[in-house]
């Protein structure tokens, strides 16, 4: 009677080159290899290698979604650079710069004045002496990065005190009018 033992796995990948082996005991003594041939798949022949995988996991399918989540703002961020943008873009700037001045004034005890007129706008101390020789590189003179057709209140005087005179500013675009009001601590808002 002939037994048939299966060798372990590292046995059967040395014994038939990937293949299923079987050990037969010889009736003369000692025992002889034979392939099985039944056994086809890759997978059976070595249960410890790596299978092969079909699609794509989870984590994977998130990264790349989450890429072109963020390619896709960035596009749509920087194509549409409309007036409205732009105009939104500029009071918050102007809400900034004014604050600046605001702390020039009060800080050197020298008035500053912002003017604006279709072109741009610029800031300058209030006594015309002064203003000949003054540069200040965050308070430059600035074109404004869009047409405007209008504009009306274009004059601030940022002075001493820690209260401003609350005033009131109308740019108009092509697309759009805007209306900021300057309360008396500094800060500028879109108004009604």
């Amino acid at each position: 009677m002939e037994t048939q033992i299966q060798l372990p796995c590292h046995l059967q990948q040395w014994a038939g080159r990937g293949r299923l082996v079987q050990l037969y005991p010889k009736s003369s003594g000692g025992f002889a290899l034979a392939a099985c041939p039944t056994v086809k798949s890759d997978r059976l022949l070595a249960p410890h290698a790596p299978m092969r995988r079909s699609g794509f996991t989870l984590i994977e399918l998130l990264v790349v979604i989450a890429i072109l989540g963020i390619a896709a703002a960035a596009v749509a961020l920087s194509v549409s650079r409309s007036d409205a943008r732009l105009l939104q873009e500029e009071t918050a700037r102007l809400g900034a710069l004014f604050r600046i001045a605001q702390d020039e004034a009060r800080i050197t005890g020298r008035a500053l004045v912002w003017e604006a007129d279709l072109e741009g706008y610029r800031f300058r101390p209030l006594d015309e002496e002064a203003a000949r020789d003054w540069n200040d590189e965050i308070l430059r003179p600035r074109t404004w990065p869009f047409a405007v057709l209008g504009i009306e209140g274009g004059r601030i005087v940022f002075g001493r005190e820690p209260m401003l005179d609350p005033a009131t500013l109308r740019i108009a675009t092509a697309e759009r009018e805007v209306r900021l009001a300057l309360d008396a601590f500094g800060t500028l808002r879109p108004s009604e």
